[in-house]
């Protein structure tokens, strides 16, 4: 009587998370006098707050992520936000502020990426004694192996802007990073920087992605999309890229 033979082989999955890395930092100070500072990190959700005053004279940063990722891997997605404000009559005052979501994967296959996000940052200023703010942002993809040089895409800008990268992922380990940062540093008036930022990165089979979806349907819908109007492309004029190889 002939023996059934079942194979106990497990079919390997396209992707698979290695790590997940989230941190929200801020620090306030006003010098000589008080100082703050604040770290959450590797949390679903995290917020962090530091906030010093001196009479008239304050400073303040805050930050928060709320991120995630599917069980299977392959899907990644967040909202950050970073405000550091400095206010002052005299003295000076420093605030600074960050959020990041970073995460490293391996692909058995070659997949498909589809990264989508929306970016606000800037900054503003009454007129003081050298006041210095500044809001930036940053988005990452690139093989571990190579050191971010060879990146499938990088971008780094101070401004508004919504981005929209797709293109093929060979098998190996990659990194990704996305962060938004902001600075607001006074002596005698205000001092404001910001920067936040909704991404949406996919990394599935070629099949899957043959249909992609609507730039409209790829955030998390946080209202960062009606300031955009997601319909439309924006220019790119403004926008830096650093790198991209296909």
């Amino acid at each position: 009587m002939p023996i059934a033979i079942v194979s106990s082989a497990v079919r390997a999955e396209p992707i698979r998370i290695v790590s997940l890395g989230r941190a929200a930092i801020v620090g306030a100070m006003v010098p000589g006098v008080a100082f703050d500072e604040d770290a959450q990190r590797d949390m679903p959700q995290i917020d962090a707050l530091a906030r010093v005053a001196s009479g008239a004279d304050s400073a303040a940063g805050t930050s928060s992520l709320i991120s995630g990722s599917s069980a299977q891997g392959g899907q990644f997605f967040g909202l950050g936000s970073a405000v550091a404000r400095s206010e002052t009559i005299a003295q000076s005052a420093d605030a600074h502020a960050s959020a990041r979501f970073s995460t490293t994967f391996e692909t058995t296959i070659a997949l498909t990426y589809d990264f989508a996000a929306a970016f606000a940052s800037g900054g503003q200023h009454t007129s003081g004694v050298g006041p210095y703010q500044f809001g930036n942002w940053t988005a990452v993809l690139w093989p571990s192996r190579l050191g971010r040089d060879s990146a499938l895409f990088a971008f780094d800008a101070y401004d508004d802007q919504f981005v929209r990268e797709r293109g093929v992922i060979p098998p190996g380990r990659y990194d990704f990073q996305i962060g938004a940062q902001s600075v607001g540093n006074s002596t005698g008036g205000l001092a404001l920087g910001f920067a936040d930022f909704d991404f949406s990165l996919k990394v599935m089979p070629p099949d899957v992605a043959a249909t992609p979806e609507p730039d409209s349907a790829v955030l998390l819908g946080t209202g960062m999309i009606s300031r955009f109007g997601l319909w439309r492309r924006p220019s790119n004029r403004r926008l830096q890229r650093t790198r991209r190889h296909k």
